[in-house]
């Protein structure tokens, strides 16, 4: 198993232990819970399109499907503050036990972000389209005529909260 299918695995580990048991194919039209939408959405981008920002060798934490995963999953749930996304991981025991206590800080967030945006604005927008989906939104997105303005819609939500990142980083 190479270094990005362990960083898939162990979002799996970390974030999805209290739920279903997630299969390799999982169905985005039957996302249940935050975690696996952001498994699907990360499936989605190509691995080689992702941009490092640690050495191939550097622990799980560090690897670019990983922390595509964990930004995508923080920045759905509301969370934008790359320092108390640093935070958290250093407070939540099973990202550490799995991560080997190892895990990237606010700058490699902040790097990461930067270097990686088109894919981390296509992660979100998918996440995103799957949770109003699931909540069966009645939002502007659901009652526009077609597929591409609801895709543009989902992709400016996302650009929106990736600036609303930027601007937590920008005070601290």
């Amino acid at each position: 198993m190479n270094a990005e299918d362990t960083a898939v695995k162990t979002f799996q580990e970390v974030w999805l232990w209290p739920a279903r048991p997630v299969t390799s194919e999982i169905s985005a039209s039957l996302v249940p819970t935050l975690a696996e939408a952001v498994l699907v959405a990360v499936r989605t981008i190509p691995k080689e399109s992702l941009q490092r920002v640690a050495p191939q060798e550097a622990g799980v934490a560090y690897q670019p499907s990983m922390l595509l995963a964990l930004l995508t999953y923080c920045y759905a749930s509301g969370l934008y503050a790359s320092e108390d996304i640093e935070q958290r991981m250093c407070q939540d025991a099973d990202f550490c036990r799995v991560c080997a206590d190892e895990f990237p800080g606010a700058l490699m967030l902040q790097r990461f972000r930067r270097l990686n945006r088109d894919a981390l604005i296509r992660s979100l927008a998918h996440v995103l389209g799957s949770q109003q989906e699931q909540q069966g939104a009645t939002c502007a997105t659901t009652s526009l005529p077609d597929q591409d303005a609801t895709e543009r819609s989902l992709l400016d939500q996302a650009r929106q909260r990736i600036r609303t990142a930027i601007q937590f980083d920008l005070n601290d």
